[in-house]
C-alpha cells in the first residue's frame, strides 16, 4: 500500500508562530493532518524558535533512520529579524517505520476506525520491550442493529 506523507508548515495567526506539521494521503488527492500539532516543535537550544519550515522530501539517511531537513528562525513568521539571530538548519531524524506512533509505558490500549480487509493478511507493525506482547481482536460487524437505538 502506498502512503503519500507532506510536511507542510502551519502558521498560527494569534501567536504568528509556524511550525511543521504531518499530513497523510492514500492517493496524493485527499489529505489530513491525523494530530494537527507539531511533528517537529519549535523549542531550541537557546529557547524557542518563532518560525520553522521543512524541505519538501524525506530523506533515508542510512538502513534505520529517515531525515528531513529544516529551516529554523527565531523571528516570528510576520517579524523581522531584528537583532535576533539568523536562525539555523537543522535535521529532524526518525527510525524508519516509526514517523508516527502510538506509545505506552506500561500497558496501553487502542481501538481503530472499522476496515474492512481486502486481502489475505493484516499484518501489524509493532515495536515492544523484552517482554512486552500485542493483543489483537478481529471482529466483525453486527449484522443486526442495536434495537435501542
Amino acid at each position: 500500500m502506498l502512503l503519500h506523507l507532506m510536511f507542510p508548515s502551519v502558521y498560527h495567526r494569534l501567536d504568528s508562530e509556524q511550525d511543521v506539521q504531518l499530513a497523510v494521503s492514500r492517493d496524493g488527492w485527499n489529505w489530513v493532518r491525523p494530530e494537527r500539532k507539531p511533528i517537529i516543535t519549535l523549542e531550541s537550544d537557546e529557547g524557542r524558535y518563532g518560525c520553522i519550515r521543512a524541505a519538501p522530501n524525506l530523506v533515508p539517511l542510512n538502513g534505520e533512520e529517515w531525515g528531513l531537513p529544516y529551516d529554523c528562525r527565531y523571528s516570528r513568521h510576520d517579524h523581522g529579524p531584528a537583532e535576533l539571530p539568523e536562525g539555523e538548519f537543522r535535521w529532524a531524524i526518525w527510525k524508519r517505520h516509526r514517523l508516527v506512533a502510538l506509545e505506552a509505558p506500561l500497558e496501553g490500549r487502542v481501538t481503530t476506525i472499522p476496515r474492512v480487509c481486502q486481502g489475505g493478511q493484516l499484518r501489524l507493525n509493532f515495536q515492544t520491550k523484552r517482554a512486552g506482547w500485542i493483543k489483537v481482536e478481529i471482529v466483525t460487524p453486527p449484522i443486526e442493529p442495536v434495537e435501542s437505538i
